[in-house]
């Protein structure tokens, strides 16, 4: 990262650079906002239906039928935590 910042501040002001370097971080947040929480955490809020919607979005249309049983994989290896009262 720090190469990039080299030879980019070579062509372009130290202002610009600026820009270009907060630019980075935060279209990474604003692209945060739209990711869908876990699929884990939502079995975890006993949420299975939202939890199916996001293994869904996360996976794409082309794994449609295996999003079933992908979500009974997560949710036997999640049910040792789920119930962690610590």
């Amino acid at each position: 990262m720090n190469d990039f910042r080299y030879v980019i501040g070579y062509f372009c002001p130290w202002n610009t650079l600026a820009f270009i370097s907060a630019s980075i971080p935060v279209s990474f947040f604003i692209l945060m906002i739209f990711m869908p929480e876990t699929p884990r955490y939502l079995l975890s809020r006993k949420d299975k239906i939202q939890a199916s919607k996001s293994l869904q979005w996360l996976r794409g249309a082309r794994f449609h039928d295996q999003v079933n049983e992908e979500l009974n994989l997560v949710s036997v290896s999640a049910m040792p935590t789920l119930f962690d009262v610590d």
